[in-house]
């Protein structure tokens, strides 16, 4: 898996504080462990929203706890701080 911490040039930097992609050698492994991380997600933090969604959401004052993007072959999960801790502790 691979971490990135967002800054001013990446979108979701309002709501949350990293981005977390898997890494596969099979370009096919990526949806199905996105696919995991979705549904663990959901369980464990509650109803997440596509990204721009989730901000939208945010800005209006009912935060989510996570979001993803899958757009333009983006397999990403966007997080705060200390939900990343907890994922991390189940897939890192």
């Amino acid at each position: 898996m691979r971490i990135t911490k967002l800054d001013g040039r990446h979108g979701g930097k309002i709501a949350y504080d990293y981005f977390v992609q898997p890494i596969a050698t099979n370009r096919w492994d990526l949806p199905m462990e996105m696919h995991k991380w979705r549904v663990w997600c959901w369980e464990n933090f509650g109803p997440g929203a596509e990204r721009d969604v989730a901000v939208r959401l945010y800005k209006a004052g009912t935060p989510l706890r996570w979001a993803w993007d899958t757009e333009h072959r983006n397999c990403r999960l966007y997080l705060k701080e200390q939900d990343l801790t907890f994922f991390k502790l189940k897939w890192g």
